[in-house]
């Protein structure tokens, strides 16, 4: 019998087993990895450096309350589950970038992150 990597029995048995909170802060790793920024800065780069180019897209499941029992705007949500303030985590991330910048934008339960050339 073949080595799978993963099975469909497999997924269906865990896909409750992780908690929404881990899943979105595991997509919200970008933020804490910057170098995670190379490929879709060089995809950004690769269609001429369009205005306010897409560099991620990320939904998230804020619940409410979080499992803490606190409420949390999305704003705070990310906060939370990145263990820094947003706004201090992207302002950190443009210091590391020079000739461009990134900035975000929330929308109900999305997470926009755009890269603009200077």
């Amino acid at each position: 019998m073949p080595d799978y990597i993963e099975t469909m029995d497999n997924l269906l048995q865990s896909r409750e087993d992780v908690p929404q909170e881990t899943i979105d802060a595991i997509s919200l790793n970008p933020l804490s990895h910057p170098t995670a920024f190379i490929f879709p800065l060089r995809r950004w780069a690769s269609v001429g450096f369009p205005p306010e180019g897409n560099l991620f897209l990320i939904t998230l499941n804020s619940p409410s309350p979080c499992p803490d029992g606190t409420p949390r705007t999305l704003y705070d949500y990310i906060s939370y589950l990145i263990a820094a303030d947003l706004d201090k985590t992207i302002s950190d991330l443009n210091v590391q970038f020079q000739g461009f910048s990134v900035k975000y934008t929330l929308t109900t339960n999305v997470l926009q992150i755009v890269a603009t050339r200077h």
